[in-house]
């Protein structure tokens, strides 16, 4: 693939010091403009990788927005919004971000889940900070208070609420949210892009152009992706195979 043209590259480095500055909005701002240039170009069937790699992070800064706006809630609030941060960050921390940045989002998930008291996930990603390609970012004192944290989860016996689990829509089976398929019968784990929310069936919608995917009553096949803004998204599932068999050639 060739390189990435200037302007995009310019675009992604504002994005990221935004970023890293918790300026989020201004953040996405960058990132869609740059999926923007990106999808438009004349050579967009070089770019799919670099149009992945930037869906990435507009997922992971609309994530961080919603998180934001729930931590400022009414204390009314407050333990909904704890149960729904706690299940954002872990969907947040699951994205294959750039390591700096995946670090910062796997300590949030773990203090998130901690709060919510879903130690199974927060033991779950205390391992992943200690774990090969992370731990050489931590500092001694850090990597010390993850193994008491883990520890901790342990001794609470690394139970998870309902938060950051869902019943798979086939067999039942609860199974976390970040999960990529259900333990029991083996059933794919979809996330849509856009709700942030597990897709209850085998129907879904994407884009082939970034790959996000959709739950069907949020992004419509036909319609704009939500994400990178220029591909047209796809249907999938029992319902789309049936919707071809049946718009396809009859038998004599």
């Amino acid at each position: 693939a060739s390189a990435a043209p200037v302007e995009g590259v310019q675009l992604i480095q504002r994005a990221f010091r935004a970023l890293e500055a918790a300026r989020f909005e201004e953040a996405l701002a960058h990132v869609s403009e740059c999926l923007a240039m990106l999808t438009r170009s004349a050579d967009v069937r070089q770019r799919i990788a670099d149009i992945r790699f930037c869906a990435q992070y507009h997922v992971a800064l609309c994530l961080l927005i919603e998180l934001a706006r729930l931590e400022g809630r009414e204390a009314s609030e407050a333990p909904a919004a704890t149960s729904k941060r706690a299940r954002l960050a872990a969907l947040l921390a699951a994205l294959p971000l750039v390591s700096h940045h995946r670090k910062v989002c796997l300590h949030m998930a773990v203090k998130c889940n901690m709060e919510a008291r879903n130690y199974g996930m927060a033991s779950t990603y205390a391992d992943v900070l200690m774990g090969k390609g992370l731990a050489h970012m931590l500092a001694p004192q850090h990597a010390h208070q993850l193994r008491a944290l883990r520890a901790q989860c342990e001794e609470a016996g690394l139970r998870d609420g309902e938060s950051v689990r869902t019943p798979c829509w086939k067999c039942g089976t609860s199974t976390r949210v970040t999960a990529s398929e259900c333990q029991h019968c083996g059933t794919k784990v979809h996330v849509c892009c856009a709700s942030h929310t597990v897709l209850q069936s085998d129907d879904f919608t994407w884009c082939p152009l970034c790959m996000c995917l959709f739950a069907p009553d949020v992004v419509p096949a036909s319609d704009n992706c939500r994400v990178c803004g220029t591909g047209i998204v796809i249907a999938a599932g029992r319902r789309a195979a049936a919707a071809a068999t049946a718009s396809g050639p009859k038998p004599l």
